[in-house]
């Protein structure tokens, strides 16, 4: 999740995976099976006026842990009142085989644990049933930024924007599920790669931009019946619009599509283009787009100015105006970045943010030079390298690859986790040339593409690509260096 671009004005805010013990989830794409992914059935029903929200979800999840697991553990990110704040989310009841089960909902309110009827061992199955009631917070454009969430799980003027909505399984490791405080900086987000099939009940006024497909849309009175289908989606995110004009373009099998305001035709018309230009871009230097159709949608959103989701991309108005201006073009072009590292390529983003935000801002700056604004780009590239080294001085211990926990302030986050993590991959590919360098991010992309990975899965593929020393580089940016 982008909640803020080093290059904005106000900067905010697993290898070999096997080796670590790290569950290999299939992939997104059709060599790849989905074999152990988990899967969500949702039957959910959306009061567009009254920004809330019920339904009944079915989650199937292979232990493909180690050990046996007596329970699992759900997340409910909507009660995290920083970056949701206003909104809420409760489950009301658990079922497996029609036996109901415990719920305990932990001091942390975004943590729920549901205890199983009987332990489930390493490679079995099991489906839960869980209903749930939400609803979402205030707009960021009629509230105060004391007040305000970032967005993300709002009601505005023109749209109802549904991200995060429901019950998450916390992602698996070798052993357990893993569970993570919500932190001040960063994003709290993540999950494994999964399967959705969604029917949507909503007022006919509002239109669906979403995760994945949508297969049918059925009028019943005043109401919309909506199916939609998502495969290998790290999550489903979902935006009810009324009032914002769509426009979409279509490019081989891909289709984009833009949501803005009718009063910003050139903004939507642009955002597509960079969209479409970014995604050619990204899949000759790293690999295929992960999904076929991407959703671009012009929504209020505070302390961000782009919010990736899979296969859906929040863009902040506020910078609509500027379509023009090399910030836009960076905006769009991170977002896209973020389908290959995030929503395909995942990570832990509270303990290892970097590794999806420095990429999308490394390869935005590529795409910058790409389209001519060479003279943007190395501009952008001197404020990682300044922003870093002062952030150094300010606090010698932080780290780029460090928690997003342990950074002291929004601007030591932004100038590790987005500037300095991009400074390092460009300092890398001054090193070992554009070759070696682009042949270890596919090669990352390739074996990885569906998972949860870490710091050292990439390193390691530069490693292998090099087949040089790279300790130096490695030990000079703070990251440790394994044999």
């Amino acid at each position: 999740m982008t909640l803020s671009l080093l290059t904005s004005i106000r900067p905010t805010s697993r290898n070999a995976c096997a080796g670590l013990g790290i569950l290999l989830l299939a992939g997104l794409t059709a060599s790849i099976g989905a074999w152990g992914r988990p899967s969500y059935d949702m039957d959910l029903s959306v009061d567009c006026e009254m920004g809330a929200y019920a339904g009944e979800i079915i989650v199937t999840t292979e232990n493909p842990t180690e050990l046996p697991l007596d329970r699992l553990i759900f997340r409910l990110f909507p009660n995290d009142q920083v970056i949701y704040a206003g909104a809420s989310l409760a489950v009301q009841g658990a079922t497996q085989g029609n036996i109901s089960l415990e719920l305990k909902l932990e001091d942390d309110p975004t943590i729920l644990t549901i205890p199983l009827l009987e332990p489930l061992g390493p490679g079995q199955t099991a489906s839960l049933t869980l209903r749930f009631k939400g609803s979402v917070g205030p707009s960021p454009a009629r509230t105060s930024a004391r007040s305000s969430g970032y967005g993300i799980l709002t009601k505005n003027d023109s749209s109802l924007v549904l991200t995060s909505f429901y019950p998450l399984l916390a992602p698996f490791d070798g052993s357990s599920q893993v569970v993570h405080p919500v932190c001040e900086y960063g994003d709290t987000l993540w999950s494994d790669a999964a399967d959705y099939t969604v029917q949507l009940t909503a007022d006919s006024g509002f239109l669906p931009a979403s995760t994945g497909r949508l297969t049918s849309s059925t009028p019943l009175g005043s109401i919309m019946l909506h199916d939609f289908q998502a495969d290998g989606a790290r999550d489903f995110a979902l935006v009810l619009t009324s009032g914002l004009a769509e426009v979409e373009l279509q490019s081989g099998s891909r289709t984009l599509r833009a949501w803005f305001s009718p009063m910003r035709p050139e903004a939507a018309a642009q955002a597509l283009t960079l969209a479409s230009s970014a995604a050619d871009l990204f899949t000759d230097l790293i690999g295929p787009l992960p999904f076929d159709e991407i959703e671009l949608i012009e929504v209020p959103l505070r302390h961000a100015i782009g919010v990736e989701f899979s296969g859906l991309i929040l863009l902040s108005a506020d910078y609509s105006a500027g379509w023009r201006q090399d910030i836009y073009s960076i905006l769009v072009s991170h977002e896209m970045a973020h389908q290959w590292f995030y929503a395909a390529v995942g990570n832990d983003p509270v303990s290892e943010a970097w590794l999806d935000e420095s990429l999308a801002t490394f390869l935005s700056n590529i795409f910058l030079d790409h389209i001519g604004r060479t003279a943007s780009a190395s501009r952008e590239q001197e404020l990682w390298i300044t922003g870093y080294v002062y952030a150094q001085q300010d606090d010698p211990r932080a780290r780029i690859g460090m928690p997003s926990c342990d950074f002291d302030s929004s601007s030591t986050y932004s100038s590790h986790v987005y500037g300095g993590g991009a400074y390092f991959l460009q300092t890398l590919r001054n090193q070992v040339g554009d070759e070696v360098f682009f042949d270890a991010l596919q090669a990352y992309y390739a074996a990885h593409i569906g998972r949860i990975c870490t710091t050292d899965a990439l390193l390691a593929a530069f490693k292998n690509a090099c087949e040089c020393d790279l300790s130096e580089i490695f030990a000079s940016f703070g990251f440790a260096v394994s044999d």
